[in-house]
């Protein structure tokens, strides 16, 4: 039987064109590789004058474009942060706002049914932390620059994994990185194994099973700023360097956390100088998310992120790795005034009241000392999990359970900046 064929119109010439524009837009992300990001660019905006270019190649363009413009640093810090909203807003916005689904009704039948965001989100197997990132830069305050530098490369993995590797022909090998399952296979296994020895300066000490552990994440690593933020990410989760806990344990120290895990921080600082600054910056960024319809000060994560970045910031074992990796305290300090929540001021205030940062801490202190933190994030209007608070008889009311339904639950879905909900279950404040 004959298949007619259909011609597909394409602005690209061939496939060796479009190969090379793929290559061209992601690489330059390792050191040693030739940065042709903005050739790639150029011709994408010639694709966009002759039509037909797919949604996600138009996306990578637009997000890696801002990215550039974000490396030069011509733009002050208001006008990159419009500039990165836009990009990510038409982004998300025209993946998942773009038709109506056939849905079938018991009673009426098939019919056509607009799908939320979120919705569509699920059905992609998108990030619904991207969609709420973009409810928040609609509607809400500008998200601040670690946010969005972090949520663009996770918005250009997610392209890479569903459009641009289906492009590559058979033997392409470029952008190969590390799983995330063995990243988090050894974070585990330290966890486990992690026996911390004194050494001869009175600092802890790796034992051998530990010591090669680090060994295998500094491998693992290959210096990759993708692998380094994913790691961070894998390390601040609850049950590695945010012991299990619970609101009863807010206000305690967490010093034995701080002896298990320095001696792989110091070690993957030291052959991986962009660790540090991977690690606070998903630190921080923890802290400015939305956290859900609760009093976010009894938020035990955030106090645990907030001990953690005062420890590696403000305290002198740390100095001599700042230094190597020319970590700019500017950094912190501009997402704590630009983001005034209860956790991000009490940083601010420890950071401007420890030694050193002099010069740098004179342009924050006033600010800093008259900022008033919000104490509640807000509800999170992207969260798709079925919440239930009970509140007390008194004015300010109390913090009773979050049921979270198991069904809506799927891989990659939105992690709020209090992991508790990541489990499904009920679990009581």
């Amino acid at each position: 039987m004959y298949v007619p064929v259909r011609d597909m119109i394409t602005p690209w010439r061939n496939d060796e064109e479009l190969s090379k524009v793929q290559r061209q837009l992601f690489t330059g992300r390792r050191e040693g590789e030739p940065d042709e990001r903005e050739e790639a660019c150029k011709l994408v905006a010639v694709w966009r004058i002759r039509g037909h270019l797919p949604h996600a190649i138009d996306a990578t363009a637009s997000l890696t474009e801002a990215t550039l413009i974000d490396e030069r640093g011509t733009l002050s810090n208001v006008a990159m942060r419009h500039l990165y909203v836009g990009a990510f807003c038409r982004f998300v916005t025209g993946l998942l706002d773009d038709d109506k689904r056939l849905h079938r009704d018991a009673r009426r039948g098939p019919r056509r049914q607009r799908l939320s965001m979120f919705e569509r989100a699920k059905q992609l197997k998108l990030p619904a932390s991207l969609v709420d990132l973009r409810h928040q830069a609609t509607h809400e305050e500008l998200p601040s620059m670690p946010a969005l530098r972090q949520y663009v490369k996770q918005a250009l993995d997610w392209i890479w994994n569903d459009f641009w590797r289906h492009q590559c022909p058979p033997n392409y090998t470029m952008r190969k990185t590390t799983n995330a399952k063995d990243l988090r296979s050894e974070v585990e296994h330290y966890h486990k194994v992690a026996v911390t020895d004194i050494g001869l300066h009175g600092e802890p000490a790796l034992n051998d099973e530990s010591a090669k552990t680090c060994l295998n994440l500094v491998r693992l690593c290959k210096g990759d700023e993708v692998i380094l933020n994913e790691l961070s990410m894998i390390m601040i989760e609850w049950g590695f360097m945010v012991q299990d806990s619970s609101f009863n344990d807010l206000g305690k120290p967490i010093d034995d956390t701080f002896l298990l895990w320095d001696p792989l921080i110091k070690k993957l600082c030291t052959h991986q100088q962009p660790f540090f600054k991977a690690l606070t910056d998903q630190m921080s960024i923890q802290l400015a998310l939305p956290s859900g319809p609760m009093d976010i000060s009894l938020d035990r994560y955030r106090e645990v992120i907030t001990m953690w970045l005062e420890h590696l910031l403000a305290t002198k074992q740390y100095v001599p790795i700042i230094k190597r990796a020319k970590y700019d305290i500017n950094h912190i300090l501009s997402t704590c005034v630009n983001c005034q929540n209860y956790w991000l001021v009490q940083l601010a205030r420890r950071i401007i009241a420890a030694p050193g940062y002099e010069a740098t801490k004179k342009n924050y202190r006033v600010r800093v000392e008259n900022a008033v933190p919000h104490l509640a994030a807000g509800p999170n209007p992207g969260t798709l999990l079925s919440t239930n608070m009970g509140m007390g008889d008194s004015a300010e009311g109390r913090v009773g359970k979050t049921k979270v339904n198991k069904e809506e639950l799927y891989p990659g879905f939105w992690q709020p900046c209090n992991p508790k909900l990541w489990r499904p279950g009920i679990h009581e404040m």
